[in-house]
């Protein structure tokens, strides 16, 4: 085993490392979020917490509405949103930044397994990876899954390696990911295995801590399925219609997304892969060969520890990383379809370290060290332009149904409304695609000092122009006082701008992607 020595060279190179990676993720990052219906649900739950001393037991909704996920989310965001004034743009700033922890988890995880050269490059990988700055942009529960991952399989390591305490570490991490998305349960696996090797340690304390602490951050989870009859896991078993519906694009579709892990040229609004840099995608099937070669050399670098480690210990580290590795496929597989890229994120970085483990190889044999060399610079190139074309792309005056609109514009609406009432009692109309557009506002109105009296969305189908009203209760968002008995004024948002024709309207704020009007109501 190869110990972390901090010496200048390490620490300056780490830390160049980390700043391109947290420059990545946090470019425009609060004013471009995707902000919609279900970040601020989410968020609301969060706010509520602290503002209105309301606990919750329950979480995210499960993928299709199957029932709900734990509340790690909503405590986790609780005090982070308090302190910064409840500003939605809090979550994607805590994710970020955890994210942007999580490529020094890669650096300490990959040199605990195989020292340099493969740190530098898994922790780079991960640093510049489309993929990985995709999600780390977006305030949403699933991003958080690499960083309690990392943190978790590092515990198992380190308890194996270091001290049996770190496994209560894992055990707690685990018990935070169950509740930020459903397929991170077979994290449980490798944890199984960590724990059966260590059964002659876990020794008092440690064995107290290891099964206390998972069931306290569990515990508002497992007192709401027993009051409720396990309703919500009953619901997750009963997940067959999503985890066994067929694969899209067969089984070329199914490598591809395996191998957006050490180089991404695309992203994924809700199933319709939308290529960013089409001239590179080639780039995909030099990733599929690149992992392979990454399995194979795991399986040599492993092999030749394994005659030198007469304790066993590097055997056992390659069976959790193993564990791990072959959970990448299961789980699209598994938990598959239409959105299988978010699905990946608690087995995304396990996919990067073992190309790095190729690199690691390669880059010692004169003979293919400059290959891999370009490769690393096709990655890393590819990478980058990918991220600037998304970063054009969200923040172009082209309306985008899967980013609905960037945060900044959505508080420029609401701002331009509160401003134009000067304090009268008004009406707010969601003029948009969707019915459930209308969230973000009401959270953001929430915050504001003069909320509408009421909200509704006038839901405008796109292509046949069809409108439905639908009505929705404020009461859920905006915890009034006193709420008006009349409104002097109805303001209009319409998402995207020119969706329909409002005629006796006048326009307040024309905000590129969004416009708002605004009605005097008749006396």
């Amino acid at each position: 085993m190869k110990r972390l020595r901090l010496d200048h060279r390490l620490v300056i190179g780490l830390l160049l490392i980390l700043c391109v990676g947290f420059l990545l993720r946090s470019w425009r990052a609060a004013e471009l979020m995707r902000f919609t219906g279900d970040e601020a649900r989410d968020l609301r739950k969060a706010k509520a917490v602290i503002a209105y001393q309301s606990l919750s037991v329950t979480g995210p909704k499960i993928y299709r509405g199957q029932g709900n996920l734990g509340p790690a989310y909503t405590y986790l965001m609780a005090i982070p949103l308090w302190i910064a004034g409840y500003d939605p743009a809090t979550s994607v700033w805590v994710v970020l930044l955890l994210d942007t922890l999580a490529i020094g988890l890669v650096f300490l995880l990959t040199r605990e397994l195989m020292g340099s050269p493969a740190d530098w490059v898994a922790a780079g990988l991960y640093a510049v990876s489309f993929t990985a700055v995709f999600y780390a942009r977006w305030g949403w529960h699933p991003s958080l899954l690499p960083f309690f991952t990392l943190l978790a399989i590092l515990g198992m390591i380190w308890a194996l390696r270091r001290n049996p305490w770190y496994i209560v570490l894992s055990a707690a991490c685990l018990a935070v990911l169950v509740q930020l998305h459903a397929s991170a349960v077979l994290i449980a696996v490798p944890l199984c295995w960590t724990l059966w090797l260590l059964r002659k340690r876990l020794r008092g304390w440690i064995l107290v801590m290891t099964i206390a602490l998972p069931l306290i951050i569990l515990s508002p989870v497992l007192l709401r399925e027993i009051v409720r009859g396990f309703s919500d896991i009953s619901a997750m078993f009963g997940m067959k219609s999503v985890l066994f519906e067929k694969l899209q694009g067969g089984f070329p579709r199914f490598l591809m997304d395996i191998a957006q892990a050490p180089a991404d040229q695309a992203y994924w609004p809700y199933g319709i892969r939308v290529v960013l840099a089409p001239e590179f995608a080639w780039m995909y099937w030099i990733n599929i060969i690149w992992l392979l070669a990454g399995i194979a050399s795991l399986i040599i670098i492993f092999v030749k520890y394994m005659k030198k480690d007469v304790s066993g210990k590097t055997v056992s580290t390659a069976v959790i990383i193993g564990l791990w590795l072959v959970l990448i496929p299961f789980s699209l597989i598994m938990f598959g379809g239409q959105r299988s890229h978010y699905y990946m994120l608690s087995w995304f970085p396990v996919a990067l370290i073992t190309a790095a483990a190729a690199a690691h190889l390669l880059l010692k044999h004169p003979w293919s060290r400059w290959l891999m060399i370009f490769i690393l610079g096709l990655s890393l190139g590819t990478n980058l332009l990918t991220w600037s074309r998304y970063v054009d792309k969200v923040g172009a005056s082209q309306y985008d149904t899967f980013f609905a609109g960037s945060l900044k514009q959505k508080k420029e609406a609401v701002s331009a409304i509160v401003q134009d009432a000067a304090g009268a009692s008004y009406d707010v109309q969601v003029v948009s695609w969707y019915w459930s557009n209308y969230k973000p506002y009401a959270y953001l109105f929430d915050n504001a000092a003069n909320p509408p009296r009421t909200m509704h969305v006038l839901e405008v189908n796109l292509e046949t122009k069809k409108q439905v009203l639908r009505r929705n209760e404020l009461g859920d968002f905006i915890h009034w006082k006193k709420r008006p008995k009349s409104a002097k004024f109805t303001y209009f948002i319409l998402e995207p701008k020119g969706l329909i024709e409002l005629p006796g309207t006048i326009l307040i704020a024309d905000l590129g992607q969004l416009s708002v009007l605004r009605e005097e109501k008749s006396k």
